[in-house]
């Protein structure tokens, strides 16, 4: 009994992935019944049947690891850097740390990280971009975003949305409509258009936004019924927007 107590949050983490899996993979419900009233045989036995490979059940055993111990993967990511101080390591660490919302050393390790070869990685930049557009230095987003703005990456990519939302914040919200628009073409880019909408609702261009939304709803209701169940939280977030707009 003594030994099941001392396990006990390990073994609650592992029935609590185990359920979540579950549930986003939308397993039977028979799984409940087994993963519930066995939590660790049923565990056990799920995620064998679910991960049968030696490497994923390894990846599964570092998740759950992670559930117990908050500090577990930045702490195993810190010991990694030191001991092998690689661009890989850091980035990794990078990626923890903006995880946390520690955006300061999540752009310390980024920007540490460009340098010869990779002084103008893009993918790098982008993590720049996106930690400094959490701590509102607009400037340094715009400034990033000026290294890469013409690779095909940053034109169909996500941080083009947040170098024009920096543009906007610092007083340029012209230039700012001009890469919103660039988004705006029929039946595609939907995520985009949303941001496109909400610029336009804080740059006061009401009549616009809202003729941009009905185009987009009436998009997806011309859609083949596959196409629109694929956009269903796409249009439930267009019809909150205009239904804002009529109270």
């Amino acid at each position: 009994m003594s030994i099941l107590f001392r396990f006990s949050p390990i073994i609650l983490a592992l029935q609590g992935y185990c359920l979540y899996h579950a549930r986003q993979n939308g397993q039977s419900s028979n799984w409940y019944f087994v993963i519930i009233f066995f939590p660790i045989l049923g565990s056990i036995f799920y995620l064998y049947n679910q991960f049968y490979s030696e490497e994923k059940l390894w990846d599964i055993a570092e998740e759950v690891k992670g559930m117990v111990n908050k500090d577990y993967r930045v702490d195993k990511l810190l010991k990694e850097a030191k001991y092998a101080d690689t661009i890989t390591n850091k980035t990794k660490l990078g990626e923890e740390f903006f995880k946390r919302k520690q955006y300061h050393q999540a752009i310390s390790l980024f920007e540490s990280c460009l340098v010869g070869f990779n002084a103008d990685d893009t993918g790098l930049i982008e993590k720049v971009m996106k930690a400094h557009y959490q701590l509102k230095n607009y400037d340094k987003v715009i400034d990033f975003g000026d290294r890469i703005k013409d690779t095909i990456v940053f034109k169909k990519g996500d941080v083009k949305v947040l170098y024009a939302w920096s543009l906007h914040h610092l007083g340029q919200s012209e230039t700012a409509q001009i890469i919103f628009k660039s988004y705006d073409h029929q039946f595609s880019n939907f995520p985009h258009r949303i941001e496109y909408a909400k610029f336009l609702q804080a740059y006061g261009k009401l009549t616009e936004k809202y003729h941009l939304l009905d185009r987009m709803k009436d998009e997806i209701q011309h859609m083949e019924p596959r196409e629109k169940k694929m956009k269903a939280a796409i249009l439930r977030e267009i019809n909150g927007m205009l239904a804002k707009g009529e109270n």
